[in-house]
């Protein structure tokens, strides 16, 4: 614009230099015709405005340009021309504003309209014409057309803020270097990538985001970039936060007008989630390989065409053939199935392809590579691809020894059935909540209930035993499902159906699963019959018992007397005779004490007289009734009483005979110079007696039997002792009755522990006809 000015100026300049020259030189220059061809002949449009603003005359160019005649022009108002638009009046008024005030008129770009009604954009120069006097003679506006210039400027502009926006809007980021890697432009998600604002990363080095291995790539893309070669690229940046990000770059060389290489402008995409996401594919994809190798079933994978298209390596196992020998092939020319299931087979394949869902599970008989018929399972599964199905993965496995093992579970299931229906005693199995889950149909020759009465109910609420028994039946079962008891065989009193009283025996063991009681399996056995025969025996024990006794105390009084000498001397021979008849009528009269007593319990004959008493008193009167057998085996006896020990409740007889059996057991099983310990005192709830020696013990295999009549352990039978083996089971029957516990612990050729406990609140007083012994 200044360019042009400065040419109207120069062009006055040489005319008025040309003017003189011709004077001097005596050459009759016409100024006018030159003037007048320069005037037309400029490229510019041209007016001649008089110091009024009237024109005064316009050239060629502005006349051809705007499409005005001259008569249309010449002699108006320049401010009034019609080729004014109504915006660019303002802008010609303020030229002539500026004249006035004789300040210097700044080139202005305006709108014109030409004759046809069309606009065209003009710069505007106005160049003032002065006198030697500095008085404005006339002014040459000069207009040159920059319509074009100014579309394209536009057009440019319009285009420079579409990639602006396209930048600033970007997901992907987007950055421009210098030749030395600093960055002068990013968009938005660049600065979001590295976690940078775009103001610190202006002017920032590549090197501060990049790894020192990576900045060395930087420096050679770069280099490959002064050469102008576009390429792509992965790399890494350092994010301000101290992670990596992992970033793809398409970067292209930034040219200068001149076409030289200035920079670098690079679109960077954030790849580390796919980058994770294809390492956790690869990691996947390996996964499943590994799987697809060693999964115990044959994997096969099929086209729509039935082509096998890979098998993993197990199809040796399974159907004896090597991957590569099956691998495009069509699984039907394998010839593995029976003529009868091809056609069935053809179907199921077809419905496949068809969309059609196969069933879950589905048996075959085939034949291996070596001919050999097996059983198969086989499950298929369709693939499909943007909704349409692809191929097939069909998982195939050989059932043949589980179904051998099927039908040989259902040949033992089938007979232990019949075992368990059959069976002369009643079996009930009761998950852990107590329902009775199956039984067989002895139920009813014992109880008199049909299965289907019974089955579901509750074992509680069924009615086989009174108010009394079931409540100790309940605890059971609740101890045996916490763990807290093992199941054993019990004796009780049930109802039948018809409200008679009928005796059974159970058995019961525990049903586990994965190391869990899930319930518990019980067998009944009806004892009516043999509990009336152990009675009549029972009854005639204790009637022969009873008879015995008063014999053998004749005959233990006589031989009292006669060993005491007081009808006369004896001979050594005629002494020994009575002593052995005196020590066998006194075993006799232990054994049948002992009858007596047991027949009393079983009986239920016996009564309970209680009264308080001191258990260490009473135990130490049974160490001074065995004192005799102590001395002679030279048994080293201790005793611990506890401090304060209370008294309690218990029938003295009772007490008597548990102190002596446990004592006289300990004795017995004790060999001389041996140990005995006694202790008594107070836990918890309870009055705790321990009763251990040093003795032979009791092997392992003798445990259950411990508590059992006519019990020998077969330690103190090698070692000639004699004793009834009842001392035991009737200790038992009294601490049962007495609500306590007894229990021991032996090592043998260690010794044995027993353990006696009666609650404090004491032994229970009942009724009998008879006390023990």
């Amino acid at each position: 614009m200044e360019k042009t000015q400065k040419s109207g100026k120069k062009t006055i300049k040489v005319l008025d230099m040309v003017e003189k020259h011709g004077k001097t030189k005596g050459y009759a220059f016409n100024i006018m015709e030159i003037y007048k061809g320069m005037f037309d002949a400029s490229p510019e449009a041209v007016l001649i405005v008089d110091k009024w603003g009237k024109v005064l005359d316009g050239n060629k160019r502005f006349y051809e340009w705007l499409g005005y005649r001259r008569g249309e022009i010449v002699g108006k108002k320049f401010i009034n021309l019609p080729h004014f638009k109504k915006t660019s009046k303002s802008v010609v008024r303020k030229f002539f504003s500026q004249r006035n005030r004789h300040k210097k008129i700044m080139p202005h770009e305006i709108r014109l309209a030409t004759k046809n009604g069309g606009t065209v954009m003009g710069k505007v120069i106005v160049s003032p014409v002065k006198d030697k006097k500095d008085k404005l003679l006339y002014e040459i506006v000069m207009i040159s057309d920059v319509t074009k210039s100014k579309q394209i400027e536009e057009t440019l502009k319009r285009s420079e803020e579409k990639y602006r926006i396209v930048s600033e809007t970007a997901f992907d980021g987007i950055g421009i270097s210098d030749i030395d890697e600093n960055l002068i432009y990013v968009n938005p998600a660049f600065a979001k990538i590295v976690g940078y604002t775009r103001k610190e990363l202006l002017g920032m080095n590549l090197k501060k985001i990049s790894t020192k291995d990576e900045f060395k790539n930087f420096k050679d893309h770069t280099k490959r970039r002064k050469n102008g070669v576009k390429e792509q690229y992965e790399t890494s940046f350092v994010c301000k936060n101290g992670s990596i990000r992992n970033i793809l770059v398409s970067a292209s060389p930034l040219r200068s007008a001149s076409g030289g290489v200035k920079g670098t402008i690079a679109i960077i995409t954030d790849i580390t989630e796919r980058k994770r996401n294809e390492r956790a594919l690869r990691a996947s994809e390996e996964k499943f390989r590994t799987i697809f190798k060693n999964v115990s079933d044959e994997i096969v994978y099929l086209d729509k065409r039935g082509k096998i298209l890979d098998i993993n390596p197990r199809s040796k196992d399974v159907s004896g053939y090597e991957p590569k020998e099956v691998i495009g092939k069509n699984f039907l020319e394998l010839g593995s199935f029976s003529l009868k299931d091809v056609p069935k087979v053809k179907k199921i394949f077809r419905d496949c392809v068809r969309g059609k869902r196969p069933m879950s599970r589905m048996e075959f008989e085939v034949k291996d590579k070596k001919g050999k018929r097996i059983i198969v399972e086989s499950k298929i599964n369709i693939i499909k691809k943007g909704g349409e199905i692809d191929s097939f993965v069909a998982l195939v496995r050989n059932i043949t020894e589980e179904k051998e093992a099927k039908d040989k579970i259902k040949e033992a299931r089938d007979r232990f059935r019949a075992i368990f229906e059959n069976v002369n005693d009643m079996i009930i199995y009761l998950d852990e909540g107590g329902t009775i889950v199956e039984l067989n149909k002895r139920v009813k020759d014992i109880f008199g209930f049909s299965r289907e009465e019974i089955l579901g109910k509750n074992f509680a609420k069924v009615g086989f035993f009174e108010p009394r028994e079931l409540s100790k039946i309940i605890k059971f079962f609740k101890d045996a499902m916490s763990g807290k008891r093992n199941p054993s065989v019990k004796q009780l009193k049930a109802k039948h159906k018809d409200g008679s009283t009928i005796f059974v025996e159970t058995s019961s063991r525990m049903i586990k699963t994965n190391n869990k009681i899930k319930g518990i399996l019980i067998t009944v056995r009806d004892v009516t019959e043999r509990q009336k025969i152990d009675r009549a025996k029972t009854e005639f024990v204790s009637f022969a018992s009873h008879e015995l006794r008063t014999p053998l105390s004749t005959i233990n009084w006589y031989a009292e007397m006669l060993l005491s000498k007081e009808r006369g001397y004896l001979t050594k021979k005629q002494e020994k005779y009575i002593r052995e008849i005196y020590d066998g009528s006194r075993k006799m009269t232990e054994l049948v004490g002992d009858f007596l007593n047991v027949s009393r319990i079983e009986l239920g004959k016996f009564m309970v007289e209680t009264k308080l008493l001191n258990f260490g008193k009473v135990a130490d009167d049974v160490l001074k009734d065995l004192a005799l057998y102590i001395e002679r085996y030279k048994l080293n006896l201790t005793k611990s009483y506890g401090k304060n020990l209370p008294k309690v409740k218990a029938d003295p007889k009772l007490l008597q005979i548990v102190f002596h059996n446990l004592i006289y057991n300990a004795i017995k099983y004790t060999p001389p110079r041996g140990k005995i310990n006694l202790s008594i005192k107070k836990r918890g709830s309870d009055i705790l007696i321990t009763v251990s020696d040093t003795g032979y013990g009791i092997p392992a295999k003798d445990y259950s039997k411990v508590f059992t009549k006519l019990f020998s352990a077969q330690m103190l039978q090698n070692k000639n002792q004699s004793g009834t083996g009842l001392g035991l089971y009737i200790v038992k029957s009294i601490i049962g009755y007495s609500n306590g516990k007894i229990w021991f612990k032996s090592t043998v050729n260690k010794g044995t522990t027993f353990y006696v406990t009666i609650p404090l609140c004491g032994m229970v007083k009942r009724k009998g006809s008879t006390m023990l012994n």
